[in-house]
């Protein structure tokens, strides 16, 4: 049996309110986060449309995706955005352990 692989994600809502997810397919959880009430995530309905603003660029098992989901969760709004932005100036793709050691400094 082959094991699906995971993304995290962080979108902006249009309220500029950052929220944090794991999913298989990006592009589709985006999609149902403006799209469908009864897909998408019922914190974001009223603060359409959201536009993602990070995903890991490589997916992981489900159990490193929640770990960092958790984490990601845990930061306050200005970490948040330095990751975020941090992340964008990146040259290359990160692996789970690069993203993780970043995260937690080390």
């Amino acid at each position: 049996m082959i094991e699906a692989r995971y993304y995290v994600y962080i979108v902006r809502t249009s309220a500029n309110k950052l929220y944090t997810g794991v999913t298989t397919d990006p592009t589709r959880r985006i999609r149902e986060h403006n799209e469908s009430d009864s897909k998408g995530a019922k914190c974001l309905r009223g603060q359409r449309p959201v536009t993602l603003v990070w995903n890991a660029p490589e997916p992981m098992s489900h159990s490193e995706a929640l770990i960092l989901e958790a984490l990601i969760k845990k930061f306050p709004r200005s970490k948040k955005e330095r990751f975020i932005q941090e992340a964008l100036e990146l040259p290359r793709v990160e692996t789970f352990k690069e993203i993780a050691a970043r995260v937690w400094g080390y």
